[in-house]
C-alpha cells in the first residue's frame, strides 16, 4: 500500500506500507510539513486507488476528509478467436 500527500505543488510526502491487514490499519502522519491549508491524501493498492480532499476547520484544529475519487485496478481478460 502506498500512500501520498499531495498539494498544488504535487507530491510532497509518502509511505510504503508493507504486510497484511484483513481487518484494517491505523497509522497518524505529521502533516506539520505540509504548508498548504488543504491538501489530498491518496493511498493505492493494486486493486484500488483512494483520494481524499483534506480541509481545515476554521480553527485549523481538526480537518474533514471528503472522498473525491476511486478507481478500482482490475485485471482485465481479453480472448481471440481465430
Amino acid at each position: 500500500m502506498t500512500v501520498h500527500f499531495i498539494t498544488e505543488q504535487g507530491i510532497v510526502s509518502s509511505d510504503e506500507i508493507r504486510g497484511s491487514f484483513p481487518k484494517g490499519l491505523t497509522k497518524r502522519y505529521d502533516y506539520r510539513q505540509i504548508s498548504d491549508n488543504d491538501f489530498r491524501i491518496e493511498i493505492s493498492t493494486s486493486q484500488l486507488s483512494v483520494t481524499y480532499h483534506i480541509i481545515p476547520s476554521n480553527y485549523l484544529k481538526t480537518f474533514t476528509p471528503h472522498l473525491e475519487k476511486i478507481v478500482h485496478n482490475y485485471d482485465v481478460l481479453v480472448a481471440s478467436r481465430n
